[in-house]
């Protein structure tokens, strides 16, 4: 089975993967209390490191941190998927888009041209498509 990264690392494939490493850091942040940043990405095509950042918040900063994580997580937030007429239940449904078959893995309400985001199951791939698009599809 092919994965995004057999041939090597480029600049769209580490954005899927730091988007990956900030939810995998939000939870650890709510479960520790420290805020864990990101830093720069630098690559070849068969590597890449990244630097990270951990700080201790004061109490006001602490407050405000957990209300920003819950802002951030939207992926898997209710209310998110309501707006576009889902609920959690349809998450993992398969649908047939342009012959090939997806299955639905989240959602992002700030984009609002394709906030449905799916994963070809052929290959693993994710791409983002139009609520329209979803919804006009044939599942399983």
């Amino acid at each position: 089975m092919a994965t995004l990264y057999e041939h090597g690392f480029n600049d769209i494939n580490l954005k899927v993967l730091r988007e990956m490493l900030k939810i995998k850091l939000a939870e650890i942040e709510q479960q520790t209390g420290v805020k864990l940043i990101v830093g720069k990405i630098t690559y070849d095509t068969k590597s890449f490191k990244a630097g990270f950042e951990g700080i201790i918040p004061n109490e006001s900063e602490q407050e405000l941190n957990v209300v920003e994580l819950k802002l951030k997580s939207n992926l898997s937030s209710p209310k998110c998927w309501q707006l576009f007429g889902l609920t959690e239940n349809d998450y993992g449904k398969r649908k047939k888009i342009y012959g090939e078959w997806f299955t639905l893995i989240g959602v992002k309400d700030r984009n609002q041209k394709q906030p449905i985001i799916v994963e070809r199951e052929s290959d693993g791939s994710r791409c983002k498509i139009s609520f329209k698009l979803w919804h006009n599809s044939p599942e399983n």
